[in-house]
């Protein structure tokens, strides 16, 4: 996340009343310093609790919190994102939705506005990636269940597996999505991300600049010169209509 939508999030907590103008500095100040991310730090620090803390986030960034405890995650599901990858991009492939080709992975991340992350995600996969958010302590345990992931970035042998029978317990799927403190229904769930899918990149003419790359200049472009931010795009991109399988 940039530093410009670090400070506009931070500003929002501090409007909410979840967090006052001292305790915003500090957590800055702590980040600047260590670099971990403005939620985490505001949670390290006791600021605020992480629970409300994505509850804003939620109503802020227009995107859904899942909420995963409990919850078992299919192996054909976690299958579709290596190790390697869920570490580097900090992320955590929830479920697919859908069918044919019309099929959308729904992948918990920690920087969910990520416009790299996210086509990194699409093209490894071959699905279209919903980013939803997800607690940072869930994200950590997560990893870690199933991948043998640390907090750290260290893996520890052998711990890849453990955990993936929790004796019936419910699997994870779009009811465990919320917005705010409502669950999701099925027609309110998030579009897909706003990154080009393999197939697009494949019709351009050889020689030619593929046009994901070229879109994809241009929307780093308008932000780095402050025309529009990332949760301003995804908001657009979510109002457009999906397009047909083929």
């Amino acid at each position: 996340m940039s530093r410009k939508i670090r400070k506009r999030i931070g500003e929002t907590l501090v409007e909410a009343g979840l967090i006052d103008e001292l305790q915003l500095r500090s957590a800055l100040a702590d980040q600047k310093r260590w670099g971990n991310r403005l939620g985490k730090t505001l949670v390290k620090l006791g600021f605020v609790e992480e629970a409300p803390l994505m509850r804003h986030l939620s109503r802020v960034m227009g995107l859904p919190v899942a909420e995963i405890a409990g919850r078992e995650i299919d192996r054909e599901v976690l299958a579709l994102v290596p190790a390697e990858q869920a570490q580097k991009l900090r992320c955590l492939p929830l479920f697919v939705d859908g069918l044919g080709a019309s099929r959308y992975l729904y992948v918990g991340m920690e920087e969910p506005g990520d416009l790299d992350r996210l086509d990194a995600l699409q093209i490894a996969t071959g699905l279209t990636v919903c980013p939803v958010l997800i607690g940072f302590g869930e994200l950590d345990t997560g990893l870690r269940r199933y991948y043998g992931i640390h907090a750290e970035g260290e893996r520890a042998p052998g711990e890849g597996d453990a955990g993936f029978e929790i004796g019936g317990a419910a699997r994870v799927g779009p009811d465990c999505l919320r917005h705010g403190d409502e669950v999701l229904a099925s027609e309110a769930r998030p579009g897909p991300a706003p990154a080009v899918v393999p197939g697009d990149v494949a019709r351009d003419k050889p020689g030619e600049i593929p046009t994901r790359q070229i879109l994809q200049a241009l929307t780093h472009l308008l932000i780095e010169k402050g025309v529009l931010t990332r949760d301003e795009l995804l908001s657009q991109v979510r109002t457009l209509p999906r397009r047909s399988g083929g």
